[in-house]
């Protein structure tokens, strides 16, 4: 049985269209040498450690909006503004369908290109370079 339930996730088609060595030549990431916390960054960028059992805000973190209000933590608007910040991850959000993509661990409030559905009828995925 259809349901009429259609979705797509992952780069854009600009990116898909595009060269890797492009691709990667635009993201720039010094959120790792910026960041001033005394967590690894792997702890940071993989919601790992400290931040294992706080996905939003692991999330803060890595978005930059830990310093507002936690109701605020959830606006993509405020997402990304200032470093330090993820910016690998907004790269991806950049590039992507309807801006999801899975940046980083438990990248919440409806970011992430995760796709869930009971019963699908069927699946396409496209892989580029």
């Amino acid at each position: 049985m259809l349901t009429g339930y259609d979705v797509a996730v992952g780069e854009n088609e600009a990116t898909s269209a595009e060269d890797r060595s492009v691709t990667f030549q635009r993201s720039a990431d010094a959120y790792a040498s910026s960041v001033g916390l005394s967590a690894a960054t792997s702890d940071i960028f993989g919601c790992a450690g400290r931040f294992a059992g706080d996905p939003t805000g692991c999330a803060a973190l890595n978005r930059h909006t830990a310093q507002l209000p936690r109701a605020q933590w959830a606006d993509p608007s405020r997402f990304y503004q200032q470093s330090p910040a993820n910016w690998y991850a907004k790269f991806w959000h950049d590039r992507a369908i309807n801006g999801r993509a899975y940046g980083f661990p438990y990248d919440v409030a409806d970011q992430s290109s995760f796709v869930s559905h009971g019963d699908p009828q069927w699946l396409l995925v496209a892989v580029g370079w």
